[in-house]
């Protein structure tokens, strides 16, 4: 089985943009409950 790369990358990539815009959002509700 094999997976070239950039393909990886661009799935990490994919992954870590939805995971900081999770954090963002998270913070902001936070922020909006103190």
């Amino acid at each position: 089985y094999f997976v070239s790369d950039t393909a990886i990358f661009k799935v990490l990539d994919a992954s870590l943009e939805v995971f900081n815009n999770h954090l963002v959002n998270v913070r902001t509700t936070l922020e909006q409950l103190e």
